[in-house]
């Protein structure tokens, strides 16, 4: 498998559709993404491929994940 975009989206619509519902899935998505998304595909990430998951708090009416930093340098 080649983690393209595209497989990037596939397997995060995935992830979504279970953490709706399973409960132990979302702790384990919290502790160790990159384990876990390595165990449903049956493929390894890329290596430096680093995932941060966080979970929505329903005190909050929303949460935004920042864009990244763009710079003037080339």
């Amino acid at each position: 498998m080649e983690w393209t975009q595209e497989t990037i989206e596939k397997v995060y619509a995935e992830i979504s559709k279970k953490a709706m519902v399973d409960e132990e899935f979302r702790k384990e998505m919290l502790e160790d993404p990159n384990g876990v998304i390595e165990k449903m595909t049956g493929e390894k990430l890329p290596q430096g491929f680093r995932i941060k998951v966080i979970e929505n708090e329903p005190s909050y009416a929303a949460t935004f994940v920042l864009p990244d930093l763009m710079s003037d340098e080339i």
